[in-house]
């Protein structure tokens, strides 16, 4: 019966925030002109996006993306009134392969950032609670040792691996010889769209 209660924790740990989850990326229209746009969800193609002039913009809308599904449920307005009513232009933009890297790119962010801290609290939380009731079990005293020692090491080895392959990459000096100069961990893609 726990596992079952554990496999439900872990899909709604992994599955109702990515309903809430929103992103921006940099485009430019037919004549070169900059924006940016706002999508809602992992997949910023295939459908409507919400387009405006600034980054400011769309860090805020992005950050506040609640007020459009809200006006959009409790006023009953389409995306594209909502995303007027914030200063931005609706437009339906088919995907490319610059959006797969941005996709790419938003996933690892969002379960780097929004999955794993949440796991592995919960993780040590259930160690924890594994540590308190052993009492007189050393069986269950072992199983909350190794879960804790696990979960350190899992996000050691998540989040340090990043840090290692940076050193190394200094170390060599990739940026001088492949451009890298902004990391390896950032790419630029600046899709075109139809503003």
């Amino acid at each position: 019966m726990s596992k079952k209660i554990f496999l439900i924790l872990i899909i709604l740990v992994l599955f109702i925030p990515s309903i809430i989850h929103a992103g921006t990326y940099q485009c430019k229209d037919q004549e070169g002109n900059p924006g940016y746009a706002y999508y809602d969800g992992l997949v910023p193609c295939g459908r409507e996006v919400c387009v405006g002039e600034s980054k400011e913009w769309a860090d805020q809308l992005a950050t506040t993306s609640w007020k459009i599904r809200r006006d959009m449920a409790e006023k009953n307005m389409s995306f594209a009134n909502a995303c007027e009513d914030y200063g931005g232009k609706a437009v339906f933009v088919g995907c490319t392969g610059c959006h797969l890297l941005i996709m790419a790119d938003g996933i690892i962010d969002y379960v780097l950032i929004y999955i794993i801290p949440p796991v592995a609290l919960l993780m040590i939380l259930i160690a924890g609670v594994m540590y308190y009731l052993s009492g007189g079990k050393p069986d269950l005293r072992n199983k909350a040792n190794k879960a804790l020692k696990y979960t350190a090491l899992g996000l050691f080895l998540i989040y340090g691996s990043f840090i290692i392959v940076n050193l190394i990459f200094s170390i060599l000096g990739v940026s001088a010889w492949t451009g890298l100069n902004s990391g390896w961990f950032n790419f630029q893609c600046t899709p075109t769209i139809g503003m």
